[in-house]
């Protein structure tokens, strides 16, 4: 987990710092640890956009968030925001249960097209879904829709998903591939075999507006760490050419208050 971060604009930014030492005090092994490793970055860019656009706290006094998928960033967000209420909402996992006050709420974000099923959460301050909306096979207007149902009016929903027109991707379709790479049981697999579709940022506020959400600001940035020599590489090529071409999409929306 030892290397750097990358800021929004695609430029090395700094050495090891805070989260990257939280992060080795998580204490996560095999394929938690990778993927805690893997996604350092974008928990930078995450915890940072909390913080400030949380600054002023919550008008009834205690802040509330709701992370959608409890895993080390739920951790993290709690690390954070030490005196809020992190709930959590779908599948339970134990490494990230929730503290005296928090509750987590079972709940499979592929039913969120039936509003008969939807649990009764919130109001929140702020909802966080990162790398989850990629994964369902579900309407994704359907899904904000939900969330947003969840929002107090002024709240804000964060939504971290891989780009669908990053670089790679692109040169990967060029040259006539899957731009989510090998398809399942061939060789060089891809982290990106179990997400159903991959968003551009023009569809996603299309669905953010669809559903009543405004969309106040976007990020384009590097959300992974690669292999050095790799990670250097595509900094500097993406650095150079338009923010689109960039791994992953930090968006922010806000619900309209009343």
């Amino acid at each position: 987990m030892r290397g750097r971060f990358v800021r929004s604009n695609g430029v090395v930014a700094g050495r090891r710092g805070k989260l990257n030492r939280q992060l080795d005090e998580l204490g996560l092994e095999g394929e938690a640890a990778d993927y805690a490793a893997l996604h350092a970055p974008r928990y930078a860019i995450l915890i940072a956009g909390l913080r400030e656009r949380l600054r002023a706290g919550s008008p009834d006094g205690t802040l509330r968030i709701l992370d959608v998928g409890p895993q080390a960033q739920t951790i993290l967000i709690r690390s954070a925001f030490r005196t809020a209420i992190i709930d959590t909402v779908g599948f339970a996992n134990p490494s990230a249960a929730p503290r005296q006050g928090e509750r987590h709420v079972d709940f499979d974000l592929n039913l969120a097209g039936d509003v008969e099923r939807r649990p009764v959460l919130g109001p929140y301050d702020a909802i966080v879904l990162a790398e989850v909306l990629e994964h369902l096979a579900t309407s994704p207007r359907a899904v904000l829709d939900c969330l947003a149902g969840w929002l107090r009016p002024g709240g804000l929903l964060v939504v971290q998903t891989p780009n669908a027109l990053a670089l790679h991707k692109r040169l990967r379709a060029l040259a006539g591939r899957n731009p989510l790479g090998a398809a399942g049981g061939v060789a060089a697999p891809s982290h990106s075999q179990a997400h159903f579709r991959e968003y551009t940022l023009g569809e996603l506020r299309e669905l953010a507006a669809a559903v009543g959400l405004e969309a106040s600001e976007a990020v384009l940035a590097n959300h992974f760490r690669h292999p050095r020599a790799t990670r250097r590489l595509y900094d500097r090529l993406t650095a150079a050419l338009p923010a689109g071409t960039r791994q992953g999409i930090t968006l922010y929306l806000r619900r309209p208050r009343d």
